[in-house]
């Protein structure tokens, strides 16, 4: 029951998501062509992101079922996040190490399911990605990935340290886009 919700969480703030990027796009087309053009498909994984989330869902595994992590798998985790940001903000190299090694650490040796890793890589990718979404949509996946890693025993403390770096990355994400448009950045929370 519990994976069901999470899934479920999960689908919902990709739909939110994927609506709201398919508003956002029709607010940047010209008025004339809006009632001409069909509405955009659901987006689906191209077969390098499909790659690229296979690979992190293998990173994740062997990390949860190791009672020790090594370094080498430390940076195997973060160059597999850094492969996941698509488009042209990216995360810094930083923050993303900084969320490997915090995550690393909190799900050693935590045998997470193949449900759970799915779910976990899927909002690891929503958060590397988060550029242009609203608050509420990264609030919902942080959310998720929270609640999926707190059902795996993951401490209170390792829990906030992972949801301030998925923060992090997604306020930076914005920063980064406002500054590439001209535009402030949306208002983040914390």
């Amino acid at each position: 029951m519990r994976i069901r919700t999470l899934t479920i969480t999960t689908a919902l703030a990709l739909l939110v998501a994927t609506a709201g990027a398919d508003a956002q796009a029709a607010r940047k087309r010209p008025a004339s062509s809006s009632a001409t053009t069909a509405p955009a498909a659901v987006p689906t994984a191209s077969s390098t992101q499909q790659s690229n989330i296979e690979k992190l869902k293998a990173d994740l595994q062997a990390i949860s079922s190791a009672s020790t992590v090594t370094p080498d798998m430390v940076t195997q985790l973060k160059d597999d996040l850094m492969s996941m940001a698509q488009g042209a903000t990216k995360p810094s190299s930083e923050s993303v190490q900084k969320l490997a090694s915090d995550l690393s650490k909190a799900i050693a040796d935590k045998k997470l399911s193949q449900v759970e890793i799915a779910q976990l890589a899927n909002d690891l990718k929503s958060v590397l990605n988060s550029a242009g979404i609203s608050q509420s949509q990264i609030d919902a996946v942080v959310a998720d990935a929270q609640a999926l890693l707190k059902a795996s025993n993951i401490s209170s403390s390792d829990l906030a340290t992972i949801k301030a770096d998925l923060q992090a990355i997604a306020s930076e994400l914005s920063k980064n886009v406002s500054a590439a448009t001209g535009a402030p950045p949306p208002a983040r929370r914390r």
